[in-house]
């Protein structure tokens, strides 16, 4: 009895220490700004009060206003970005030469003050921002700090994830490496997934779906479809391999703290930078329930995909690619497109509307600063470029994605940018350091039909057509396979029954 009573005490302060560290207390003020920990807000420029609701009307930004919209948090944030003379990563590169302490626990105060410093300057806050620093920060409720809650997980698998990035077993067929799909929905297909996890699905692999938060969903039939897809796909293992997986927890996950797209958006962004957390936290459990190492666990690369793209090459011969090239990530990154996706401001007014542009010269004549938006502290005039939002990226740099403050400060520096999703992931490699020789390569070998019905404005739109599906050889993906005929026809010439 004393024993049991014993072991009710310790599981109660196991769980009460992790939930002290875990338990995230980010919520929204008014007016934009953002509380951390306690009901204390950190408010926009000429805003206070205990929830940002005092107002400074004799300061000009926060009478700004676009048509009948306020727009005051914005303005005063613009302006006080303009007042500190912002630079490009400005909070973490410079603040960075002066730690050069090793103590975690200074470390770990540093990033609690750095946090707190971007959550001052780069406001106005809204729900989708919050619930990405859900995913990526960490409350320790006893010291009043909040830090980056993967860098202490990788600290800890600093060691083994070398050990796995230099294991050569790309020719164990009874251990494959595994990889790591993200499959983003907007409007669910049932038969086109099907298609799509037929030649996709292996259950060493860790696939991951995110349905946009704007479309409605029930989860139950879901979560039954899905099943269905892993128990046919066991079905047709050997019986070594059903023994083998059989104890592995699901592999396919439906995130459920959806973000709701808006095209062009930071949305699309944040999604995909929270889906990284939650593959790694995939890969804990399973090394957890089946006691297998971190080696034998891990995912190389995550593979981002929509519900209409369609495989051209066998899932067998991909995994081995990439798996041969563990240290390289497949990033598009082309060109400097258009320049006013960074020369104004681009914001969400509320969750119906679209984005719009904040023309510079209407933020300077409301006391906004200069209205430039990002372009003073980013200079694309740098190695910087953009290029396709469709990737394959290695383990460590999306590492580096998720758990480095620079990575972090970047992120929410393009809050008010256009387009974000094809320039973040290019801009954010200029500061990532690989201690093993990482390398970038800019074909991804995926295609979109660009040069299809360009004017359309439904599923024709750049779809694949059957004239082009001879022309798609050497690919690994395309994109925009809309019709079941489209699907046949590409199934037959590349083969992708062969291993099935």
């Amino acid at each position: 009895m004393k024993m049991k009573k014993l072991l009710i005490l310790i599981l109660f302060i196991i769980f009460f220490v992790e939930f002290s560290f875990q338990e995230n207390n980010f919520k929204l003020c008014e007016n934009g700004g953002i509380s951390v920990l306690s009901d204390k807000c950190i408010c926009p420029p000429s805003y206070s009060g205990d929830k940002c609701e005092k107002i400074d009307k004799n300061e000009k930004c926060t009478n700004a206003t676009y048509f009948s919209n306020s727009i005051g948090p914005i303005c005063c944030f613009s302006k006080y970005r303009d007042e500190i003379n912002l630079s490009e990563l400005k909070l973490t590169i410079n603040n960075n030469k002066n730690n050069n302490n090793n103590s975690i626990n200074l470390n770990k105060s540093y990033e609690n003050k750095i946090i707190n410093e971007l959550l001052k300057t780069y406001g106005p806050w809204d729900k989708k921002d919050v619930k990405l620093l859900d995913f990526l920060l960490i409350s320790n409720l006893e010291k009043g700090e909040i830090n980056l809650k993967y860098s202490n997980y990788f600290k800890k698998r600093e060691q083994q994830l070398e050990n796995f990035l230099n294991n050569d077993n790309c020719n164990d067929l009874d251990n494959p490496n595994p990889l790591a799909f993200l499959l983003i929905i907007k409007d669910i297909d049932y038969d086109a997934i099907n298609t799509l996890f037929q030649f996709l699905y292996s259950p060493n692999n860790y696939y991951l779906i995110h349905i946009d938060g704007n479309t409605k969903i029930d989860d139950e039939e879901l979560e039954i479809f899905f099943k269905k897809i892993i128990e046919t796909k066991k079905e047709n293992l050997s019986n070594y391999s059903k023994k083998k997986w059989n104890d592995y927890p699901s592999n396919i996950k439906i995130m459920k703290n959806r973000f709701e797209g808006e095209w062009g958006s930071i949305s699309l962004v944040y999604l995909e930078i929270a889906s990284y957390t939650v593959l790694f936290d995939m890969v804990e459990e399973r090394i957890n329930k089946t006691g297998l190492s971190f080696e034998d666990s891990q995912w190389s690369h995550i593979i981002n995909l929509s519900g209409n793209d369609m495989p051209t090459i066998p899932l067998s011969n991909f995994s081995k690619i990439l798996c041969n090239n563990k240290r390289k990530s497949y990033l598009d990154h082309c060109c400097i497109k258009d320049y006013f996706r960074f020369d104004r401001n681009w914001v969400q007014l509320n969750d119906k509307s679209g984005l719009i542009e904040l023309l510079p010269k209407n933020m300077k004549e409301q006391g906004c600063g200069d209205g430039l938006g990002m372009s003073k502290y980013y200079d694309r005039n740098k190695s910087y470029g953009d290029g396709s939002q469709w990737k394959f990226l290695n383990v460590e740099f999306v590492k580096y994605l998720i758990s480095d403050l620079k990575s972090l400060e970047r992120l929410i520096s393009f809050k008010f940018s256009f387009i974000p999703d094809e320039s973040f992931f290019q801009a954010s490699k200029i500061f990532f350091n690989s201690k093993g020789g990482h390398s970038f390569e800019f074909d991804t070998k995926r295609v979109t039909m660009f040069d299809n019905n360009p004017e359309a404005r439904d599923n024709t739109r750049y779809a694949v057509e059957l004239k082009d599906i001879p022309n798609l050889h050497g690919l690994y993906f395309v994109r925009k396979v809309y019709l079941k005929e489209i699907r046949d026809a590409i199934i037959k010439e590349f083969n992708l029954l062969s291993e099935y």
